[in-house]
């Protein structure tokens, strides 16, 4: 992707923007078998379901997940945008995951991965498969058109930055570190502390800063010394090396570029593949068109992060395309409850398999493990990256090396 931005009015933006996207998904409709759509609630996705209507897709088949707490579910906009269209709506409630879930979208990944919405993926592609072949998902907004909170965090950082280090690191970091981790999924507490920390890591982990938890590693001894001196404790190094190939010197410019050149393939896309593959549905993603992806590098930054309103010139593309009420929604995606459930229901899966993983008792600091587990179960420390991330490291291992209940899986 190359940045060569352009000076237009922003209307004409906002116009061109809906035309490419409304052909993108005009595209990614031929099908001869059923199709449906992915519903979060959120921009994107209800941006492909309103786009799909007004192409004629008729039944339009939508499919949504939410979950008990109400902190972490969208079901309530997934249902006002499904209704303003008048399609057949899906719902599937997931309250809690269980142990084998957790194994079996394991399997199928093939890989250690940690990525919170990987298990929810896996369920509504297999609701979904129950009424559609092919289904249509918003991946790829976000990353192309600035959506995630990590963007404005980087960009508050820098107006943080004037209050002197000291004060920072010294001063503020302890008293917020020092506040309880709150249940619900953001709340003010939870969003400043995540700040504070994003923003004590090194400065050239740009935006990324906010989405790393491993910090224990490098600070808290949580890798055994003989592991410790082999393993590359500079988290942002591959960050670095793509920023570098970005052709603009606009901060946000390389974030994006970084997004998609890294995190949108090594996460998202790798996710979405495998869990839809799993269950022989097809994903076929729209904002990530190229020639879609090739307009929205001409378009100045400050129109997709005006001020700290993400996706700004997408909002007003949408205008007469989107219900208010979702339109002018912030980012809430599609993470599971984690850290309340390793805290109550998965709490005995998550501290018996540590202890008894091979890997986990060779290659780690036994009494960090512990101390880890400990802070998260006494609500003083959100842990729940750490430890999902140990977790799934134990049952891959487990899988694949040890060959453990590998056949119990499928």
């Amino acid at each position: 992707m190359r940045f060569t931005q352009t000076n237009k009015d922003p209307q004409d933006y906002a116009e061109q923007m809906l035309d490419l996207l409304a052909s993108s998904v005009r595209k990614r409709l031929i099908s001869d078998v059923p199709l449906g759509v992915f519903l979060s609630g959120g921009l994107d996705s209800s941006t492909v379901v309103a786009l799909m209507h007004r192409c004629g897709v008729d039944p339009l088949q939508t499919f949504a997940l939410g979950y008990e707490d109400p902190t972490f579910s969208e079901l309530e906009y997934a249902k006002i945008m499904a209704d303003s269209v008048h399609s057949q709506h899906h719902e599937l409630i997931i309250d809690p995951i269980t142990p084998s879930l957790i194994e079996k979208a394991a399997w199928h990944l093939d890989e250690p991965m940690t990525d919170l919405s990987t298990i929810s993926f896996y369920l509504i592609c297999q609701k979904a498969k129950q009424f559609a072949t092919v289904c249509l998902s918003g991946e790829g907004g976000d990353e192309v058109l600035v959506g995630y909170d990590r963007f404005k965090a980087s960009k508050a950082h820098g107006y943080y930055e004037y209050v002197p280090e000291w004060i920072r690191r010294g001063v503020v970091a302890p008293l917020v570190n020092a506040l309880p981790d709150q249940s619900q999924k953001k709340g003010a507490i939870n969003i400043l502390k995540r700040f504070i920390q994003g923003g004590l890591l090194p400065k050239d982990g740009g935006h990324i800063r906010w989405q790393y938890f491993g910090q224990s590693i490098q600070e808290e001894g949580l890798l055994q010394d003989q592991y410790r001196e082999k393993v590359r404790l500079d988290p942002f190094a591959p960050i670095r090396s793509y920023r570098v190939h970005c052709n603009s010197q606009d901060s946000l410019d390389q974030e994006i570029y970084v997004d998609l050149k890294f995190t949108i393939a090594e996460s998202v896309l790798m996710k979405v593949d495998k869990m839809s593959m799993a269950n022989s549905l097809e994903v076929r993603v729209p904002f990530l068109d190229h020639e879609f992806v090739e307009f929205c590098g001409t378009i100045p930054s400050s129109l997709k992060l005006d001020g700290f309103t993400t996706k700004a010139i997408f909002r007003t593309a949408m205008k007469d395309v989107l219900p208010e009420k979702i339109r002018h929604r912030g980012k809430q995606g599609y993470s599971l409850p984690i850290k309340n459930w390793l805290r109550q229901e998965l709490k005995e899966y998550m501290i018996d398999t540590l202890h008894e993983s091979v890997l986990i008792r060779n290659v780690f600091n036994p009494h960090e493990v512990e101390r880890i587990i400990n802070q998260h179960l006494a609500c003083t420390h959100n842990r729940n990256h750490e430890l999902w991330a140990m977790l799934n490291l134990a049952v891959w291992h487990k899988l694949f090396l040890e060959k453990s209940n590998a056949d119990a899986v499928l």
